[in-house]
């Protein structure tokens, strides 16, 4: 392990006893922690929680009754798991697709706000090979030429300023989980759920099914956050700034598994 890893893990355990991170939240490694690590992905921010609870229920709910659905599970007992799982109510499947997919609605539900992760942590990536090879490119730039392979019809014939503006919006509400961004995306990879570009392509419901990707999504996770926090601290020292866009400790979503 690398001195920067190692300091990496040492500044994170210090932020998490310090309280320094928006939030430090543990979760169980199981079917119930996969919908949390993604709704959390989905909603970080606390004006989202009724949205965040939906989409994790809904998860939870399409699951189970795939679940019910394979072993013959009677109502009478369904309801016992719905308990068990912390679900409030055995929901209709519209409701579920509408948490979910979005429906019919416009705003789309939480697999919308996955891509939007997803869009930021493209830009991200993108942008930090950028200053790796010392191409000398901004961050708007990086930021414009990725946001191409996302952005809706309506915005593609918006002026570019406006276009610019819903991008950084996109990436300035995804940068409290980027690292847990990249945790699902590396984890997804070795599960085979991601194509090429590393985008999910199966939807959330195998995450769910088979959560044994938690525990390399909340490992590579805990390494990235790490590596931010060092690079601030560094900045800070140093008095430099090495990159375009923000990084907030305080803003950060902070998942672990829990010992249970």
């Amino acid at each position: 392990m690398s001195e920067l890893v190692e300091l990496g893990f040492s500044l994170v355990d210090k932020c998490r006893t310090e309280n320094v991170f928006c939030r430090t939240l543990s979760i169980p490694n199981n079917s119930i922690g996969a919908a949390e690590y993604l709704a959390w992905v989905a909603y970080p921010n606390d004006k989202d929680e009724r949205h965040r609870t939906k989409f994790r229920n809904a998860m939870l709910n399409a699951a189970l009754n795939d679940y019910c659905k394979r072993k013959s599970v009677g109502r009478h007992e369904k309801l016992k798991l719905l308990k068990q799982f912390g679900i409030p109510k055995d929901m209709i499947w519209r409701d579920i697709d509408i948490a979910i997919t979005g429906g019919t609605e416009k705003a789309g539900g939480g697999t919308k706000k996955l891509i939007d992760r997803f869009h930021a942590y493209h830009a991200f990536r993108a942008y930090d090979k950028s200053l790796e090879d010392n191409a000398g490119l901004s961050f708007r730039s990086v930021l414009e030429h990725i946001s191409t392979a996302y952005e809706s019809k309506h915005l593609k014939v918006s002026d570019i300023e406006s276009r610019i503006n819903s991008f950084k919006r996109t990436f300035r509400q995804s940068r409290p989980v980027l690292h847990l961004t990249w945790g699902i995306v590396d984890s997804f990879t070795l599960k085979g759920w991601t194509n090429d570009e590393g985008q999910l392509c199966y939807g959330v419901k195998p995450a769910i099914l088979d959560p044994s990707w938690l525990p390399e999504a909340i490992e590579q996770s805990r390494l990235i956050l790490g590596l931010q926090l060092v690079e601030d601290l560094q900045e800070k020292v140093q008095g430099k700034t090495y990159r375009d866009h923000k990084f907030e400790a305080k803003e950060v979503i902070d998942l672990r598994l829990s010992l249970k």
